[in-house]
């Protein structure tokens, strides 16, 4: 008999872009995912209602997922994620899946995942935040970041 799977996508904030199409799409059309299927991202974003209009998909918005590098938020949608994903694992007897997706989410989303057990995390570069980003110094730390974190992928 095969595993039951239960995958979860994780996402900064639902803008209007080509990475958050793509989440959506990957979110509704999942046919891998024959348990539950959720989405993690921070609201206040463009599509967050094409995103509740999603059939079947369990939405987990994280009013502490933000875009701009925060600690103190930064720690708190840790915390919610490993909490949440945790709760996810524990419920069922499917296995989970966890794919990240944005620099934001795919580092805090990578370290929860693997923190919370997820059987197999997958990470989708769908570009670098940090490029933009002013400073010498917080480009260098978030570039090493997503080094680091590539560890947690399976």
């Amino acid at each position: 008999m095969r595993p039951r799977w239960d995958i979860a996508h994780i996402i900064t904030r639902l803008e209007l872009g080509g990475a958050q199409r793509a989440t959506l799409y990957e979110v509704a059309q999942s046919r891998f995912a024959d348990g539950h299927r959720h989405l993690f991202f921070g609201p206040g974003g463009m599509l967050d209602e094409e995103a509740r209009r999603l059939d079947g998909v369990m939405l987990h918005p994280i009013p502490e997922l933000v875009r701009e590098v925060d600690p103190a938020h930064d720690i708190k949608a840790l915390t919610r994620l490993v909490h949440d994903l945790r709760r996810i694992r524990r419920r069922g007897t499917a296995r989970l899946l966890v794919h990240t997706h944005s620099s934001k989410a795919g580092i805090l989303g990578r370290v929860a995942a693997r923190l919370a057990g997820a059987d197999v995390i997958v990470h989708s570069v769908h570009g670098f935040g940090h490029a933009h980003v002013a400073s010498r110094a917080l480009r260098a730390v978030l570039a090493w970041s997503e080094r680091f974190v590539g560890w947690c992928c399976t």
